[in-house]
Order: structure tokens, then sequence, then C-alpha cells
């Protein structure tokens, strides 16, 4: 803790690497799902999922609370991203069995 706050610079420096780190991160998840060319792709979706966890683990911060803002950001993107990516995957798991079961029904 600082005696005088003003003396204490602001950490520009963190936070602008954060922001990096976070660009760097959504950059490798556009490679992987390419949005344009999607498409349901189940391969792109998992590794995108083993790549957000693999992200959620690497950057998961020490269990403390008096640490700057910017050290929860990664940790927090992995996470958000991964429930994401995970209701994608649900829904089309879902999509898929409503169409086996409307192709069964047809047949």
């Amino acid at each position: 803790m600082a005696r005088n706050r003003e003396t204490v610079p602001d950490p520009w420096e963190d936070v602008f690497e954060t922001c990096a780190l976070t660009g760097v991160e959504t950059a490798v998840l556009y490679v992987i799902l390419r949005p344009p060319t999607f498409r349901r792709s189940w391969r792109r979706v998992l590794a995108a999922l083993l790549y957000a966890s693999i992200l959620w683990v690497i950057n998961k911060p020490p269990p403390l609370f008096d640490l700057a803002g910017y050290v929860y950001v990664p940790a927090t993107f992995a996470l958000i991203t991964f429930l994401a990516l995970l209701i994608v995957l649900v829904q089309m798991i879902s999509m898929s069995c409503w169409r086996l079961a409307m192709g069964r029904r047809r047949a």
C-alpha cells in the first residue's frame, strides 16, 4: 500500500500489455473458428473450447483480492469465451439431434 497515492504512477504499461494479450488471444480464436467459413464445424468449436480452457488454466490469477483489475482480465476473458463456446456446442448438438429426429420422422 502506498502512503501517498499521488506519487505512485498509473499502471498504463500493464494495461496496454493486457489489452495486447487479449487482442492476440482473440486473433487466435478468430483463426481457429474462421467465422466467414464456419458452417457448423465441430472440430473448430472443440479446438476453440480446448484453447479457451487452456487459456483459463494458464491465466488464472492467484487467489488474492487486492490485485489490480487488469490482472483478472485474461482469466475472465478465457472463462467467458469458454462458456460461450460451450453454449454454441450445446446448440450445435441439439440442432443435430433435431435434424436427425426430423429426418427419421419423414422417412
